[in-house]
């Protein structure tokens, strides 16, 4: 009994912590607005404000995916897989790559230029907040 009330309220957490849009700590990037990453991660533009050329990843978490595109795009997860079923027919775009946690956390470290979202549990000192998404 008392693990499954761990459980739950470890859930509760994740469900309910903040969302961090981040990069690298070595990116030259500072920050961005809601309409700079709504724009980056709906693939409308593959730069970042500075010119450098973006790459966007996403972890598998289905809770904190859903929870970003719905605060950041106002879009629900059937409008978003119809809109990237369109982009990719259309050839205007395609989805983020997807990784699993582990290994998104080392990528984004070592790669100055990715960019993805976490759950503020996720943070760690190699890691750079741009914009935070309160929930």
């Amino acid at each position: 009994m008392k693990k499954l009330l761990l459980l739950i309220a470890i859930s509760l957490q994740i469900v309910y912590a903040d969302i961090l849009v981040v990069v690298s700590e070595r990116s030259s990037i500072q920050n961005l607005d809601k309409h700079e990453v709504k724009r980056i991660f709906l693939d409308k533009t593959r730069f970042f404000p500075n010119g450098e050329k973006v790459q966007v990843v996403e972890g598998i978490s289905e809770n904190v995916k859903n929870a970003f595109y719905s605060l950041v795009t106002n879009k629900s997860k059937s409008q978003l897989r119809a809109y990237w079923a369109k982009q990719i027919f259309t050839g205007k775009g395609r989805p983020p790559r997807k990784m699993k946690e582990d290994k998104l956390l080392h990528y984004l470290a070592q790669n100055p230029n990715a960019i993805s979202y976490i759950s503020t549990e996720q943070m760690s000192n190699s890691l750079k907040v741009l914009y935070k998404i309160k929930r």
